[in-house]
C-alpha cells in the first residue's frame, strides 16, 4: 500500500556549488503488514494520508534548510526521504511498518530509502 504526495520546498546543500533553488518533491511512502483487519484492510488509505498529510505541512513552502533536522543534516532528497521515514514511522498503527520512501526531485532522479 502506498501514498504519494507533493511537497513543493527550497534548499541548498551545504559547501556544494549550487545556489538555493526549489524544487516539487514527488514522496511515495508505502507500507506493509501481515495481517488485514476485520474490513479487509491493511490500514484505510485515509489514514495513511492522514499520517502523511502531517509530515507534509511541516515540509511544504518551506526551506528545508531552516527546518531543525536539515541545520544537522544536508537537505539532500536522500536525507528528505530518510527525514519522511522517520516521521512517518513513528504514526504507524502496530502491526504496520514503512517499506519505503522515495522521493522524485526530478522527472527521472529518484532517491527510495529503505528503513
Amino acid at each position: 500500500m502506498r501514498y504519494t504526495f507533493t511537497v513543493s520546498a527550497a534548499h541548498q546543500i551545504p559547501g556544494y556549488p549550487e545556489p538555493l533553488h526549489g524544487h516539487n518533491f514527488t514522496i511515495t511512502v508505502a507500507v506493509e503488514g501481515r495481517e488485514l483487519d476485520r474490513f479487509g484492510f491493511l490500514l484505510d488509505f485515509y489514514r495513511l494520508r492522514e499520517i502523511c498529510e502531517e509530515v507534509r505541512e511541516g515540509l511544504d513552502h518551506t526551506s528545508l534548510n531552516e527546518t531543525e533536522y536539515f541545520r544537522n543534516n544536508p537537505p539532500s532528497a536522500e536525507n528528505l526521504a530518510r527525514y519522511v521515514a522517520e516521521k512517518v514511522a513513528t504514526k504507524l498503527p502496530e502491526g504496520i511498518a514503512l517499506s519505503y520512501v522515495e522521493v522524485v526531485e526530478l522527472p527521472g532522479c529518484s532517491v527510495r530509502f529503505i528503513p
